[in-house]
């Protein structure tokens, strides 16, 4: 029940931060589903739940990493991790939620 609950925070904070960001109708989320541990984040009904929360958002589901670079290139919003590499590639890429509470992987000095 807690992850439930938490799962349906972080993706209405997801919505909150792509929407005061953004300043198109089209916005775009992608969610990194490379490690299988965080399956719990992208079961069918919590996608059903994420993208009934909002019409204005597209929510995209990267299961390979070729499909996480290729879509990447062009996400308002990533759920789950991303490279350095391709956060570099990310160009409107204004939100980023991690799976887990520690981000300093993320601190690159770019």
């Amino acid at each position: 029940m807690r992850i439930l609950i938490a799962g349906r925070i972080a993706i209405l904070a997801v919505f909150a931060a792509v929407s005061a960001f953004s300043q198109t109708a089209e916005r775009k989320i992608v969610i990194q589903s490379l490690d299988e541990h965080y399956d719990w984040a992208i079961t069918p009904e919590r996608l059903q739940d994420y993208r009934a929360a909002s019409q204005d958002v597209r929510i995209v589901v990267a299961r390979t990493p070729q499909e996480f670079e290729r879509e990447i290139v062009d996400a308002d919003a990533v759920i789950g991790g991303i490279s350095k590499d391709l956060f570099a590639k990310a160009k409107k890429l204004k939100w980023l939620q991690s799976y887990s509470a520690g981000v300093e992987a993320y601190r690159w000095p770019e």
